[in-house]
């Protein structure tokens, strides 16, 4: 489904000059969902978590199809899935915002991480990194993942956890 192009959007008229976003980013509801999980887990107050879920529940319903990655977001509508841009923040985000040690591969986004680092490498010389759009040929029609993809992983320091609430 292809998404309009986004109309001139004008100045509020009570001259604020605030201007009225109608698309999502899953993005900024993984960033809105930790900081009201960390709130929540801080002062245990329930809109936090509630908060926190709903951001959440969006950014679940931006995985795509194949649960492999998350898509950017929504397009103007606010309801139909942005499916033109796949960034590489988002993909590591959500692995970090919602990760587990206890179920790691229980998250939803267990796969986002190795998808983007499959998808998203890059080589510049002697610099190898991520790119900003995927690398497969669907995406750009020429160029192909490393294959010396994925690295060997260092061992994951221990985390260190928040002290008790007072």
């Amino acid at each position: 489904m292809s998404i309009p192009p986004s109309p001139p959007t004008p100045a509020a008229e009570d001259g604020s000059g605030l201007v009225e976003r109608t698309w999502k980013a899953t993005e900024h509801n993984i960033d809105v969902g930790a900081f009201f999980a960390m709130l929540h887990r801080l002062t245990g107050a329930p809109t936090c978590k509630t908060r926190s879920d709903d951001a959440f529940t969006f950014a679940r319903s931006m995985i795509s199809d194949d649960r492999n990655h998350l898509w950017t977001g929504t397009g103007p509508d606010g309801v139909t899935v942005d499916e033109k841009a796949v960034p590489e923040d988002v993909q590591v985000w959500s692995h970090l915002a919602a990760y587990d040690p206890d179920a790691p591969l229980d998250s939803p986004y267990a796969h986002t991480v190795d998808w983007a680092a499959g998808r998203m490498a890059a080589t510049d010389g002697p610099f190898t990194g991520s790119a900003a759009a995927p690398s497969t040929p669907a995406a750009s029609g020429s160029r192909a993942p490393p294959t010396s993809w994925p690295p060997a992983r260092p061992a994951t320091p221990p985390v260190t956890p928040l002290p008790p609430r007072r």
